[in-house]
């Protein structure tokens, strides 16, 4: 088995496009939530397939109740680390699976920031948390903050890859505005806090509540497959031939050493 850590930016996303179906098919026919998608957890076998493992936080589907909040925190949703209480579902899961892609990309393939700033940027979004007054860790700013602000990521040197993380920020930004409005009285606290969390305060506070989910991109499986097949088929965009990926948080932590 290896870890996803030496793939491409194109085998990275085939080997995703990969996995879909197969928890599509666990959520369809066992009506069951991984809710621990974390990049230790999606393995590749010798032949390149992939492989969601640990299935150990597993729960089946409990409509209107709530479940205990789990997961490995850097790749949990951002309502969910956000939140003390509340719902995991599919969307949850769905984000899992963006942040883990995200990860690998910023840690591993080329990038328009300054290697120096990739670590930090890291812990804006994947470390965020604090205690709230009852003692329970909460979150999330960092992660609203990467979906509401489209200069808070800077972009990838893969045409191809850099569409896919802005189509799929596109689409979490929507679902996370329909279940986590602010409220007109409190926006600019809200705006204030994604400040914090990143050094570029968010560009939007217009955030509107759809009137229903219908047509949202991440209704289901399907749409999510769309996005990860259409770039992966796409003939208007070529794929980097001469990726060679690098871990930057060696260096990044000797620079800090010094």
């Amino acid at each position: 088995m290896h870890t996803l850590a030496s793939f491409l930016s194109k085998s990275l996303h085939t080997l995703i496009d990969i996995l879909l179906p197969a928890y599509r098919e666990v959520y369809n026919l066992c009506k069951i939530l991984h809710r621990d998608i974390s990049a230790r957890n999606i393995l590749i076998d010798a032949e390149g397939r992939g492989i969601l493992n640990d299935w150990d936080l597993a729960s089946k589907l409990k409509h209107g109740r709530h479940h205990e909040r789990v997961g490995t925190w850097q790749f949990m949703s951002c309502l969910l680390v956000s939140k003390h209480h509340t719902i995991h579902t599919i969307q949850d899961d769905f984000e899992s699976i963006f942040h883990v892609v995200l990860y690998h990309a910023l840690r591993y393939l080329p990038h328009s920031g300054a290697r120096e700033n990739v670590l930090e940027l890291v812990r804006q979004i994947f470390d965020d948390q604090m205690l709230d007054n009852e003692g329970n860790r909460i979150g999330g700013y960092g992660k609203r903050n990467l979906f509401e602000n489209d200069a808070s990521l800077g972009t990838f040197h893969s045409p191809p890859l850099q569409r896919l993380v802005s189509a799929m920020r596109g689409a979490f930004r929507q679902w996370i505005r329909f279940f986590d409005p602010p409220k007109a009285d409190v926006t600019s606290v809200m705006h204030d806090l994604l400040a914090m969390a990143a050094e570029n305060p968010p560009t939007s506070t217009s955030l509107t509540r759809p009137a229903s989910t219908s047509g949202f991109v991440l209704d289901g499986f399907d749409s999510l497959d769309r996005m990860f097949y259409t770039v992966l088929t796409s003939t208007t965009m070529t794929w980097p031939q001469d990726e060679a990926p690098t871990d930057c948080f060696p260096r990044l932590r000797e620079l800090e050493n010094k």
